[in-house]
């Protein structure tokens, strides 16, 4: 938050933090592009991912119930992990010369604050 915006529009940048809680954002943004591509997020349990952290959701369409790919969250910093954010392919989606679809896999990946116990992880508003 720049000084400008600090005194003309009185804006507490530590204040306005704390209406932007990772989970709820995240579930906002997810509940966003459900509607808009008429889609469906499901967690799917168990994930078979590189960290305990990662969550793996299958995107299905809402209309037809069918699976059409598979999206990773990486949400957290650890040791050992890039410092940057990014959003990678990691399995294109295409048929099988059998017939059989594979499904794309894509994963974002970022570092946001993890919560404690006493306080969540706080998206930062610019």
């Amino acid at each position: 938050m720049n000084r400008v915006e600090q005194v003309k529009f009185s804006v507490d940048k530590d204040k306005l933090i704390e209406y932007f809680p990772l989970e709820v954002v995240t579930e906002g943004l997810l509940g966003i592009y459900q509607d808009l591509l008429g889609l469906t997020f499901q967690p799917v349990p168990k994930p078979h991912a590189w960290h305990p952290d990662v969550r793996l959701f299958s995107a299905r369409d809402a209309a037809s119930g069918e699976e059409i790919g598979q999206f990773y969250l990486d949400l957290h910093p650890r040791e050992g992990k890039y410092g940057h954010a990014a959003c990678f392919g990691l399995q294109p989606g295409c048929l099988l010369a059998d017939g059989i679809r594979m499904l794309p896999v894509a994963a974002m990946v970022a570092n946001f604050t993890r919560p404690t116990v006493d306080w969540p992880s706080l998206l930062q508003h610019h």
